[in-house]
């Protein structure tokens, strides 16, 4: 039986809308509720010292004064947990340091474009010059050429907050 992918995309639309950061509309795991009970991420609301940025005295959507916390709060172990129960992933590579999070329906998309790509212990030691004839040939995973060419930026979802 065949799986109708319409109804799964509104789910993963719904999960988009409801549980992004309301700013810079990414999926967080640190997410806080103000007392108007809209979420915005830590990231987005505090400063690196843990003070509330300026912008962020009124609710980014209702205008509420005050409904977020001026320092920022420690975010409950199980707040994160179920962030991670609705999807919410970090990018694999993280321990290389890509800090991305993402949908768990977004990694594999995340993963093929990845500035920080997984490398055998060979690729990260030496660099080594290869010869053209080298470079021609396809990528074992890709089946494309693996020239400089190939090779294409990719900013996803482009995150001012990622360290």
């Amino acid at each position: 039986m065949s799986q109708n992918p319409a109804p799964l995309r509104e789910t993963q639309e719904s999960y988009e809308q409801r549980f992004n950061c309301l700013v810079c509309l990414c999926p967080r795991l640190e997410m806080v509720t103000g007392m108007c009970q809209h979420r915005v991420c830590v990231d987005c609301l505090y400063e690196e010292e843990g003070q509330l940025k300026n912008s962020f005295v009124k609710c980014p959507v209702c205008q509420h004064r005050g409904t977020f916390p001026a320092a920022r709060p420690e975010i409950p172990e199980d707040n994160i947990k179920l962030m991670q129960c609705l999807g919410v992933r970090v990018c694999p590579n993280h321990s290389r340091g890509c800090n991305l999070e993402m949908w768990e329906w977004e990694i594999e998309d995340h993963l093929r474009l990845c500035t920080i790509r997984q490398r055998s212990p060979l690729q990260s030691v030496t660099p080594t010059k290869s010869k053209s004839s080298d470079r021609k040939q396809p990528h074992k995973a890709t089946g494309r050429p693996s020239t400089r060419s190939s090779v294409r930026r990719y900013s996803f979802r482009s995150h001012p907050h990622s360290k």
